[in-house]
């Protein structure tokens, strides 16, 4: 009875060290793991494909000729499949099925005013603190 106490109290702590550890050598995997050419998404969430890797850094390419230089302490995960949804063309005028759903675009023209129009504007109270000084 005297023994149970003392191990009730160490055994969340025993429990935590132990999946801390698992989480290190998870990490430690996923990082070796890593190649130029895969796909993976950084711990800020940026998504992109690794170009190189030279020691403790890999470079990321997150657009057509744009690369990132990052360490590889960064890489959050590897992207198994291209999760990424397409691309809608709204330039033509003609919507796809994905845009249709969502409603139509926003004219062009949406939020421009014409030069016989007047703009209402409000004044923001001086702050007549700054007088003081």
């Amino acid at each position: 009875m005297e023994l149970l106490f003392p191990l009730i109290l160490l055994l969340p702590l025993l429990l935590i060290t132990f999946r801390s550890r698992k989480q290190q050598r998870t990490f430690a995997e996923l990082q070796s793991r890593i190649t130029p050419g895969q796909r993976v998404m950084t711990t800020a969430g940026l998504h992109g494909t690794i170009t190189q890797v030279d020691g403790d850094t890999v470079l990321l390419e997150v657009a057509d000729g744009l690369e990132l230089r990052w360490a590889k302490a960064g890489i959050g995960q590897i992207v198994e499949t291209d999760d990424t949804p397409e691309a809608v063309d709204l330039t033509d005028g003609d919507l796809s099925a994905g845009a249709a759903e969502q409603g139509a675009a926003p004219s062009p023209q949406a939020g421009v005013q014409d030069a016989d129009d007047k703009v209402d504007t409000v004044t923001a109270p001086r702050d007549h603190r700054r007088d003081e000084v």
